[in-house]
């Protein structure tokens, strides 16, 4: 994958890592395929200023994953006898070869997890979800897919020297089905504190995020048969199949002139996009990886926006919000309870005022400099045990 790039998780990663480095560590980014010469140019793309603790290194786009992790390699041996270096992972293949190597490197290895294997936990529960359609041999792919990678995370889990979970779901997964040796932690996703304040004229509804059925787009759409006067923002979306559907059944309700799709837009220019929205959505649907262990980054955006917000109600969600206190959580994959909600906000805009100035009070603990702040204070015992030995 080219970086810079607009994918969720790429943002989280440059913002940790200009966080990081505001707080005094020095941060090497490693990325395969990098798309930009400078070091400015990449953080100009995600609205971020150069900082000279931060470098980003990377390989060329025409090569491929050996001499990315040759690449990494030379990097690391270039820092092997320095006693305050960690190694952070979101890549689990790169991981597993240095946590190998571990002994000959001496240097703590920190995996990242923001998404366990989940379908190994509830597999039939997964495959029915992808769909009564699959064939003897797609779910045998698919649970053998699912084997490797419990296999993968298992090893990780038991031999890295710490990891951070970005919920308390995934941590409690992560314990119930590895129990793993290693210190851990939670340290949530994060976002910036946006300079706007609550609108009480907007009536606009509004999603931001991936197009993917699981995100419940669908029934989204569904309930604006229930809003007969309302119009919805849809912002994101890279993959033609997932707009194509949804198209066809705005079509299909005959809600699509009250539909706009705004494709996928520079995170810079998110900011904007938030004029005239008097509520937002996380319709996601029922799910193990939706249910358990998400934590959108639109959720913190939202909320440091001044945007009411209106979600599925499950474990996941309920980490961070609370319903009738920082917004209003409904029964999942349910157009009319979605739309009961939605019109709960954009009538009572006063109720809608108050959550919201709930909402922005809480997302203060969740800035990337509190997520910074919060992984450095995780990897001072990890790092001055490493000195010792």
């Amino acid at each position: 994958m080219l970086f810079p790039n607009k994918k969720a998780h790429s943002i989280q990663i440059i913002n940790t890592c200009r966080a990081l480095a505001s707080e005094g560590a020095e941060v090497i980014l490693m990325v395969s395929k990098l798309d930009r010469k400078t070091d400015k140019e990449c953080l100009n793309f995600y609205g971020l200023s150069e900082h000279p603790n931060l470098k980003i290194k990377g390989t060329a786009q025409k090569k491929g994953r050996r001499s990315f992790n040759l690449f990494v390699l030379r990097e690391v041996l270039r820092h092997r006898k320095d006693k305050n270096t960690v190694l952070f992972f979101r890549d689990k293949k790169l991981a597993r070869i240095f946590i190998v190597l571990k002994r000959f490197f001496k240097i703590p290895c920190i995996i990242e997890e923001d998404a366990p294997a989940s379908g190994y936990r509830n597999l039939s529960e997964q495959l029915s979800q992808k769909g009564k359609q699959l064939s003897f041999i797609e779910k045998y792919k698919y649970v053998f897919r699912i084997s490797r990678r419990k296999s993968l995370q298992s090893f990780l889990y038991k031999n890295a020297d710490g990891v951070i979970c970005q919920t308390e779901g995934i941590k409690q997964a992560i314990c119930e089905d590895f129990s793993p040796f290693v210190p851990m932690t939670v340290v949530a996703c994060a976002t910036k504190l946006m300079n706007r304040e609550f609108e009480y004229e907007a009536d606009k509804v509004l999603y931001l995020g991936h197009l993917y059925p699981q995100k419940g787009v669908d029934v989204l759409i569904k309930a604006l048969q229930y809003l007969p006067n309302r119009e919805l923002l849809i912002i994101g979306g890279n993959k033609k199949e997932d707009i194509s559907r949804l198209k066809n059944l705005s079509f299909r309700l005959h809600v699509d002139e009250r539909v706009t799709f705004a494709g996928c837009v520079p995170h810079s220019d998110i900011e904007r996009y938030f004029e005239g929205a008097g509520v937002a959505v996380i319709p996601i649907i029922n799910t193990v990886g939706q249910r358990l262990f998400t934590s959108p980054m639109k959720l913190f955006e939202y909320m440091s926006a001044r945007v009411p917000i209106v979600a599925s109600d499950f474990p996941s969600m309920r980490e961070i919000l609370e319903n009738g206190k920082t917004a209003v959580l409904v029964e999942p994959e349910s157009p009319k309870a979605l739309a009961e909600g939605i019109e709960k906000i954009l009538t009572d805009r006063e109720f809608a005022e108050e959550i919201t100035q709930n909402a922005y009070e809480k997302v203060k603990g969740f800035t990337w400099e509190k997520r910074a702040k919060n992984i450095i204070l995780f990897l001072k015992p990890l790092l001055e045990r490493n000195k010792r030995q």
